[in-house]
């Protein structure tokens, strides 16, 4: 798709898409790898020190859980975002191709 010095290659764009998706899937499951992280993680010395260290990391685990899923989510939403923007694009073009009797 182009015109007078402006070019929009779709299927790279699309492609382009794919991976964000993709990657934004492997995010969101190391994520759900994040939510195993409990007082028992630590056995018997975890449970005796929960103040000083079990405490923080459990806080810091479920913080790095939520924050790896929302990335994941936002990285999905970009990836729609993209594909949107490809089939709006293709509709333009052919909407144009069509008023100069080309394909419809």
């Amino acid at each position: 798709m182009s015109a007078a010095g402006f070019a929009v290659d779709a299927d790279a764009v699309d492609a382009h898409a794919g991976d964000v998706e993709g990657r934004a899937g492997r995010v969101r499951t190391a994520a759900k790898a994040g939510t195993t992280v409990g007082p028992d993680a630590f056995g018997l010395v975890g449970k005796a020190m929960s103040f000083f260290f079990t405490d923080h990391v459990i806080t810091a685990s479920t913080t790095l859980t939520t924050t790896l899923d929302d990335l994941g989510a936002a990285g999905e939403r970009h990836g729609q975002a993209l594909r949107d923007t490809v089939a709006r694009y293709r509709d333009v073009e052919a909407r144009i191709a069509a008023g100069f009797g080309g394909p419809r």
